[in-house]
């Protein structure tokens, strides 16, 4: 310890901190395991994003099937009682979603995996709980790993850019 001191003190002699020391390789072996990690997701992404894209399009025609477009609903004026609603000749967007009424009622809150559906739509809402859940439980959560890993992940250019500012 003299020895040390009279190395540091008097001539000058930097001597590694033992912790900064262990402090700098858990970061270099924590960078190694994340770029592993980083090259799996690079090697996973092509799958999960046909598996999204399948889920996503799914949902879509479902969507379709229960909220046809707007635009499609080219009678809708006020009724004879003042509310709004279609004339007594315009039932065949409705029809020709399989809605059979013009007084139903949908409530579609995915996030909280709550649906009041109309009887004939139960298969379409069923299929659209099961992509949610899908998502939800598969997509999601990885996609959240994912962020997690790529934003501590430094790549070696960064690494070499940030040393030689410090220095």
């Amino acid at each position: 310890n003299l020895g040390r001191r009279f190395l540091r003190d008097t001539l000058h002699i930097k001597f590694p901190n033992p912790q900064e020391t262990r402090q700098a390789d858990r970061e270099e072996t924590t960078q190694r395991l994340l770029a592993a990690r980083v090259e799996q997701i690079q090697a996973q992404w092509d799958d999960f994003i046909a598996s999204a894209r399948l889920v996503l399009e799914e949902m879509e025609a479902a969507f379709r099937v229960i909220l046809p477009k707007p635009e499609e609903f080219t009678d809708w004026k006020p009724d004879h009682h003042g509310e709004e609603g279609f004339d007594d000749h315009s039932d065949q967007p409705v029809q020709a979603y399989g809605l059979g009424s013009r007084s139903y009622e949908l409530t579609i809150e995915l996030g909280k995996h709550t649906l009041q559906e109309p009887f004939l739509n139960n298969p379409v809402c069923e299929t659209l709980r099961g992509a949610w859940l899908e998502l939800d439980h598969h997509h999601v959560p990885l996609l959240l790993e994912w962020i997690h890993v790529l934003t501590r992940y430094k790549p070696p250019e960064t690494v070499r850019t940030q040393t030689r500012t410090q220095e």
